[in-house]
């Protein structure tokens, strides 16, 4: 894994950026984790989850808490249910949300 850290602005905007390379995948996974003015992070794909869609997007649980990836469409000014993340995809976000920047562990620790 590799991360990298950029800055949008000012020092609200930070993001990381964190390449998964997995064996049995054809290409890395990469997702970006960024703290937003409010305080709330956020973890997000840095390229299009599905043809239709631009890059990035948005991970959110349904009722069965498994995970799927959300995009928004300018057209329709919604999110729409895309794709579920990918056994590949589950065990980075879930990486980034454990030991990420901004999680809970990393904060305890500042």
């Amino acid at each position: 894994m590799t991360s990298y850290l950029s800055f949008y602005g000012d020092k609200s905007y930070m993001s990381y950026s964190y390449t998964f390379n997995f064996s049995n995948a054809a290409t890395p996974i990469t997702l970006k984790e960024r703290n937003l003015p409010e305080g709330s992070a956020v973890i997000n794909p840095d390229y299009s989850v599905s043809p239709a869609c631009e890059k990035g997007g948005i991970a959110i649980k349904d009722a069965t808490t498994k995970l799927w990836w959300e995009a928004f469409f300018i057209n329709s000014l919604e999110f729409e249910q895309i794709r579920p993340l990918t056994k590949e995809e589950t065990i980075c976000y879930k990486y980034i949300e454990k030991y990420g920047v901004y999680s809970p562990l990393a904060l305890a620790i500042n």
